[in-house]
């Protein structure tokens, strides 16, 4: 083999290192995640295994309501027992939009919280 045959171009060369970069990243990634899995959690770490009494209604409240908190509050309007009691987000109309949205639902009105930016500790 000439010394011509064994010279890597520098594209083969970076292509060489971003693979074997991936690779480097990917193992430890996936390393960490089996410790993550292996794990016990510590008190107070994770509710993993943690048994809850079945209640017959699941009491919401929701702080932020925009077009994300809105739509979560469709999905937890669709789930039988569940009622939102009092919603929170300092927009006014985003507030009316999510009042009107359970009223819809037929369930009833949830306190109202925003009179600045953090009113949502009134509220818990």
């Amino acid at each position: 083999m000439s010394h011509e045959d064994s010279k890597l171009s520098r594209r083969d060369l970076l292509k060489s290192a971003t693979i074997a970069g991936a690779g480097l990243t990917l193992s430890s990634t996936f390393a960490r995640a089996e410790e993550l899995l292996e794990a016990p959690p510590t008190q107070g770490e994770s509710m993993i295994g943690v048994k809850f009494t079945a209640r017959e209604k699941v009491r919401l409240a929701i702080i932020g309501v925009g077009g994300r908190g809105l739509s979560m509050l469709d999905e937890w309007l669709a789930v039988k027992n569940v009622e939102v009691t009092a919603i929170c987000d300092i927009d006014k109309a985003q507030v009316e939009k999510a009042v009107t949205r359970i009223a819809k639902a037929g369930t009833k009105a949830p306190a109202t919280y925003g009179k600045n930016d953090r009113d949502f500790e009134n509220m818990c």
